[in-house]
């Protein structure tokens, strides 16, 4: 498959921020020669020198900055993003869905 190294991204940049117009880069990486799936773990600095495993943020960018053998077409074949599970109810109250008030609407006439 030597005919499908110039459509391989081996400069890879990504970007997170809430607005396009805030996007920072929080990961750089140069793949050599890539083969097979990668995994990049995106973090956040915090001010005290710690980590947190994850990245609050609404947009994600992924920036194919340059291909292998300076190819001028990208073929990316899957991309996941995972992270972690937030708590559901978070203290708030939910209301009570028995209740005569809500249980009235229940049906349409």
């Amino acid at each position: 498959e030597t005919g499908t190294w110039g459509y391989t991204p081996n400069k890879i940049s990504i970007r997170a921020g809430i607005n396009l117009q805030d996007l920072k880069e929080i990961l750089y990486v140069e793949l050599k020669e890539p083969i097979g799936w990668f995994v990049f773990p995106l973090k956040t600095k915090l001010l005290d020198g710690s980590e947190k495993p994850y990245v609050n943020t609404i947009n994600l960018q992924i920036a194919i900055l340059q291909n292998q053998h300076s190819g001028k077409d990208t073929h990316i074949r899957q991309i996941k993003v995972f992270s972690p599970r937030e708590r559901s109810n978070q203290g708030m109250a939910f209301p009570d869905f028995k209740s005569p008030e809500i249980t009235q609407f229940f049906t349409i006439r």
